[in-house]
């Protein structure tokens, strides 16, 4: 419970953080931006509170991937 509970906190965090501007260039910065960090948000509220914790995960498992392909594998 405790690792859902930091796991669905850190999704929500930068969720919000793409969201509000925190982690990048403005309030909304970009169209792709915005989709991931409303897609982050929900699956972090999800987690957090315990609500379709499985189809959560998979949107987390989804969005963790993108950030893979996108920024990951091209820095090396």
């Amino acid at each position: 419970m405790l690792f859902r509970l930091v796991v669905g906190f850190m999704f929500f965090a930068h969720g919000a953080g793409k969201l509000f501007g925190f982690l990048g260039p403005g309030p909304f910065g970009g169209t792709l931006m915005t989709v991931v960090g409303v897609g982050e948000a929900l699956v972090g509220l999800a987690l957090f509170f315990g609500v379709f914790t499985r189809l959560a995960s998979l949107g987390g498992i989804i969005i963790m991937l993108g950030a893979l392909v996108t920024s990951h594998f091209p820095k090396g």
